[in-house]
């Protein structure tokens, strides 16, 4: 018995809602984002800093149980979409995860 399904995508996507930090080499300091999805190689966020297309960045996924460790990951930007009915200067970020420690 198989279970069909018309996701293309070669890992589900895990709806999340977790705090993360948002380092990168174009922005001083850190900034901040919500991851809302999740999957084997990538991830979506929402953040109020924009990023461009193939921007390396560097994310800390901090999840509110302690017994969940973070996870730190080496990223690419895909794709950064203005989010107008979320209020000013928010974004929808997608990315390509490189590394993960």
């Amino acid at each position: 018995m198989s279970i069909e399904t018309d996701e293309k995508r070669n890992f589900i996507r895990m709806q999340i809602d977790c705090p993360m930090r948002i380092k990168s080499e174009k922005i001083e300091g850190q900034s901040w984002g919500v991851v809302k999805n999740l999957s084997g190689n990538g991830l979506m966020f929402w953040a109020n800093q924009s990023y461009q297309e193939d921007d390396l960045i560097e994310l800390i996924l901090e999840p509110t149980n302690p017994i969940t460790p973070p996870l730190i990951a080496k990223a690419r930007v895909q794709r950064c979409d203005s989010l107008p009915d979320e209020g000013e200067d928010k974004y929808e970020i997608a990315c390509f995860m490189q590394e993960v420690s």
